[in-house]
């Protein structure tokens, strides 16, 4: 009868763990990918601004 419950806690706790460890195999690069278009779009934005004052300069005459 323990050795039951014990059996039923066990594969209980491996579901746990198993969906955490998949969890976290799907928030990480869902994380990482969000992160990266951030920063893409921040350095996007600082080209387009640099390339824009280099026009404005060198059109201005």
């Amino acid at each position: 009868m323990a050795l039951d419950r014990f059996d039923a806690w066990w594969s209980g706790l491996r579901y746990v763990r198993r969906s955490a460890v998949l969890r976290l195999l799907a928030t990480v690069p869902v994380f990482s990918y969000a992160i990266t278009l951030v920063l893409m779009e921040h350095q996007s934005k600082a080209i387009a601004q640099r390339l824009v004052r280099y026009l404005e300069r060198n059109t201005a005459s």
